[in-house]
């Protein structure tokens, strides 16, 4: 192929690319908030979703103690959550926003970052020794999950890196987060139902294989899994979310 044709193509994708961008109302929403805004300017469009899935779920709000972050870096949801905790204009003594990654990430006010991998057993005695231990009464309320991995283009990999991406994240939420006794009820709090126990957003790519996954490893788990996709996600993309709300605990032990 003609170098003249490569640049053609190459110039042609990224004409397309900044068309879209430019008409991207969270785009220009994310660049254009000014600092006097009641909505902070996030560091990322992804924030979006984020703030649009807290709406509808009751997954960080004022009442919240401690969220937690995976794969954090830039930081846009570690600062909704910080946000909509009420912290990020008055911190706390003690944190309750934590931003986890390998990647150095900028200072966030409020939230406490932890570089590092979040299932080294480093990062996840830190964390506790702060927030305390399920066993121990403590425990986290919410973790988030909006990883994901490189994509390769071809749909069987990429599938596989979404499904390990969720099951790791799977993993470290299960030995963090708040679990429900059998004494505890839903709640009706400010017209949503809040499920006892703590919660879990992680993003994932629709496909049958994640179906099983959330059969077997998600629903069995939690009071109630909700799989959502907010209007913020572009709608070419197969991307969602599962919302799981209300962490029971190992259902084998439980039963």
């Amino acid at each position: 192929m003609r170098l003249s044709a490569i640049l053609f193509k190459s110039s042609s994708s990224s004409n397309r690319w900044l068309a879209r961008q430019s008409r991207d109302p969270y785009v220009r929403q994310r660049a254009g908030t000014p600092s006097s805004s009641s909505q902070p300017s996030y560091r990322a469009r992804s924030s979006f979703k984020l703030v649009s899935l807290a709406k509808s779920h009751p997954i960080l709000s004022r009442e919240t103690k401690s969220v937690v972050d995976l794969g954090a870096a830039p930081g846009g949801w570690s600062q909704v959550a910080a946000h909509l905790l009420g912290v990020d204009k008055k911190p706390t003594p003690k944190p309750r926003v934590w931003a986890i990654d390998i990647l150095p990430m900028d200072p966030i006010p409020a939230v406490r970052t932890l570089q590092g991998d979040f299932l080294s057993s480093s990062v996840r005695e830190t964390l506790q020794s702060l927030v305390g231990t399920p066993e121990s009464g403590g425990g986290v309320d919410t973790v988030l999950s909006d990883m994901m991995a490189p994509m390769t283009g071809v749909r069987t990999r990429d599938v596989g890196l979404s499904l390990e991406l969720c099951a790791a994240a799977t993993m470290f939420a299960r030995g963090v987060l708040k679990q429900a006794s059998k004494e505890d009820e839903v709640k009706i709090i400010k017209g949503k139902k809040v499920w006892p126990g703590g919660n879990l957003v992680m993003k994932f790519f629709a496909h049958p294989d994640l179906d099983e996954f959330r059969k077997l490893e998600l629903d069995q788990w939690f009071g109630r899994v909700v799989v959502e996709k907010p209007k913020e996600s572009r709608s070419e993309s197969s991307e969602a979310y599962w919302v799981c709300l209300g962490f029971k605990g190992d259902p084998v032990r439980g039963s």
